[in-house]
């Protein structure tokens, strides 16, 4: 049955992340290209329409995108479907209950998106005459009209004008309220920064002078009690006198009533409102510099060389050698870099320590690359390779470098395999070896 659902012809997507598709249309196809498609509030074209019209409408078409979109990005489908037909029907066509079905789906589905459309118009209560869009102007709404209004650029160079002129009456603003603090009295009045007035204080502070708008907020200097009031549509006016330790005229930020409120707002650290005497003056500092330091502990620099001290805190070579598990007086020389590695099929590194890679040259033949080269070519090589012959276990296995070129500050390059000098014949090959370590010292 051709049915159509009282569900709005249209479909939203906000994506979990980057993607092109396929999204579901999620309401009946009648035509391929029945639909418009937008990003982000800005119309797509740039997506191709999968569906299947074979019985006149598809109920499981899906779009998808020519590049992937970006993750949070909104998709918003909707039907876009031209009423018309092609063709009359006759009384006598096969197949005539499905056919008009399916006409009257389609009508239904214009029907619907009429009435969608229709619900996200601007709508009035009143008849408003016949309007014209004009390219690059905005709609403005009279009383019983719909006109073209400024343009676009004279919308932005007016907001931008009033911005500007907002922040220079607040600048005045300030401007004023500090000139006129040396006048025993000041009210200001600011209505959501639009605009100020400054005048004498009005008796009753609910009151405007000049007859205006109720005042939104006051601020009440009286210089001859260091005294600040404050007065909003809210609260009746609020006093704050010096012998309250509230914000006196000359004392900045060290008599506000909630000081560290204060450091917070101002994003200033304690020392804002820490006095000047718990700090070293310069003389104290000058004597700090030529001050004899007490050592924090009897660890010394004849200590560090010979020294025998194993507290936790501490750094000696005794206390190295413990972590090392080292005994007697011998030296201890760290491994510069090292490796176990499979030498089998596809050569890898199980685990390693400043090694970027193995190089495989061939039979029996690796290169081992340092991540970090070594200071010179002067460092040992300890290579230990796995038998590669479980049947003789007799047998020499070797694996070294074969002459001085091998040995690189960046690389070490390794050869070996196997040699039979047992009664079964002398036998000497190259071979690979399943497990191979490298240590290198210097």
């Amino acid at each position: 049955m051709a049915t159509v659902a009282k569900t709005p012809r249209t479909s939203s997507y906000t994506l979990a992340s980057a993607g092109s598709g396929p999204f579901l249309v999620g309401f009946r196809l009648f035509d391929d290209d029945a639909l418009d498609v937008h990003v982000n509030g800005i119309r797509a074209t740039n997506f191709s329409i999968t569906t299947d019209l074979s019985i006149g409408y598809d109920d499981n078409a899906t779009i998808t995108f020519d590049a992937a979109l970006d993750a949070s990005d909104e998709i918003q489908i909707d039907g876009a479907l031209v009423p018309g037909r092609d063709a009359d029907y006759l009384s006598s066509d096969p197949g005539m209950a499905r056919k008009l079905n399916a006409e009257l789906a389609r009508l239904w589905s214009s029907v619907s998106e009429i009435s969608m459309k229709v619900g996200r118009t601007a709508r009035s209560l009143s008849p408003l005459g016949a309007f014209v869009p004009v390219a690059g102007r905005v709609v403005v709404f009279t009383a019983d009209s719909i006109e073209a209004g400024p343009t676009v650029d004279e919308v932005e160079n007016a907001q931008a004008a009033a911005d500007s002129a907002n922040a220079d009456a607040l600048i005045a603003v300030g401007a004023a309220v500090s000139a006129a603090a040396a006048a025993d009295q000041v009210q200001g009045v600011l209505d959501s920064f639009s605009y100020a007035y400054i005048g004498p204080k009005a008796a009753d502070p609910t009151l405007d002078n000049e007859g205006g708008p109720l005042v939104i907020g006051m601020l009440y200097f009286n210089t001859s009690v260091s005294e600040m009031r404050i007065y909003d549509s809210i609260t009746p006016w609020i006093s704050y006198t010096a012998s309250e330790t509230a914000l006196a005229k000359g004392n900045n930020l060290s008599d506000l009533l909630n000081v560290v409120a204060a450091r917070a707002n101002l994003g200033l650290g304690t020392a804002a409102t820490t006095a000047a005497t718990a700090y070293a003056t310069a003389a104290q500092g000058a004597l700090a510099d030529t001050a004899l330091q007490s050592a924090p502990d009897t660890q010394t620099q004849l200590e560090w060389d010979t020294g025998t001290s194993t507290t936790e805190a501490l750094i000696s070579p005794a206390k190295l050698n413990a972590k090392f598990n080292v005994t007697g007086t011998a030296p201890t020389y760290a491994c510069r870099a090292w490796v176990n590695f499979n030498g089998t099929g596809t050569v890898a590194i199980r685990a390693a320590g400043n090694v970027s890679s193995i190089t495989d040259n061939g039979t029996g033949d690796y290169t081992v690359n340092f991540t970090t080269a070594m200071p010179d070519a002067n460092y040992a090589v300890v290579v230990t390779p796995t038998r590669n012959r479980t049947d003789r276990p007799k047998w020499i296995y070797h694996l070294q470098p074969n002459a001085e070129a091998n040995i690189l500050t960046t690389s070490v390059r390794l050869m070996g395999g196997y040699v039979s000098g047992t009664s079964d014949g002398s036998y000497n090959a190259v071979s690979d070896f399943p497990q191979v370590s490298v240590a290198i010292f210097r």
